[in-house]
């Protein structure tokens, strides 16, 4: 039951992350464009009319997002690994991390691929850094989630 539990703590991260890009960032990303291959731009475009009186911080809008995939991605792949720090699951797990970082240091030099920001390096830190606090061992919060 408690890994059903993280299992949806991962989706329900996802879901929020994508949520946030399609209700309230440009029409121009990447997962509206693919939304609207798969031919679900009219429903998204009437739920943006209908939070469109909504108002965030910018932190919220650019920078949550990232942190939240990076979260579920390594909460993920602790889970698959059944958070053993040790042997190949602490190199996936620590790969996974690194990735995301690079990712947003790649942005700095690669403009196609978005743009570096250091509020972004923040949430992906804080990202990647929570599953290890709130998930480990000693204080067992998977289980109480």
């Amino acid at each position: 039951m408690y890994v059903f539990k993280r299992y949806i703590v991962i989706i329900f991260s996802i879901a929020l992350g994508m949520t946030i890009y399609l209700l309230f960032r440009h029409t121009t990303t990447s997962l509206y464009l693919l939304a609207t291959k798969l031919g679900f731009s009219e429903s998204i475009d009437n739920v943006r009319d209908y939070v469109s009186f909504l108002h965030f911080p910018a932190w919220f809008i650019y920078s949550l997002p990232d942190g939240l995939w990076m979260f579920s991605f390594v909460l993920l792949m602790m889970s698959i690994w059944d958070f053993r720090l040790a042997g190949p699951g602490k190199v996936w797990i620590y790969l996974s991390i690194l990735l995301g970082i690079t990712f947003e240091i790649f942005q700095a030099f690669v403009s196609r691929l978005g743009f570096f920001d250091w509020i972004d390096m923040i949430f992906i830190i804080l990202g990647a850094v929570l599953p290890f606090l709130l998930f480990n061992n000693k204080n067992n919060f998977y289980e109480k989630v």
